[in-house]
């Protein structure tokens, strides 16, 4: 798990990387973009490790849904947000704060999988 979830953020950075790039050619764009995951995930590994939520090692695809949300959001934020509404940079704040709201979310309401 010490090897797993900083390798998974490192793919979804990268994943993330062509959207920021895109967003930086137009406007100035948050550095935090990239990054935006890293909260929600310490806020989840900070949730289980208190107790919070179902304890089982499945609960570990909770993990990989906020990654993949927080891919699939910072391309709907730049491709859709950033174009119609204007947020900018401050979409990317916006972005962390839904992602660790879904954090708590899932810690809060995801059943007890079986392994």
């Amino acid at each position: 798990m010490m090897l797993m979830f900083p390798l998974l953020l490192l793919i979804a950075g990268l994943l993330t990387v062509p959207a920021y790039l895109y967003s930086r050619r137009r406007h100035p764009e948050s550095r935090w973009l990239p990054v935006a995951a890293v909260p929600a995930i310490a806020a989840w590994v900070l949730l289980a490790a208190s107790g919070y939520g179902a304890q089982s090692l499945s609960n570990l695809i909770e993990v990989l849904w906020l990654l993949g949300a927080s891919v699939i959001l910072a391309y709907a934020k730049v491709l859709v947000v950033d174009r119609v509404i204007g947020f900018r940079a401050g979409g990317t704040y916006i972005l962390m704060g839904m992602l660790l709201i879904a954090a708590l979310l899932l810690r809060s309401f995801m059943p007890l999988l079986p392994e």
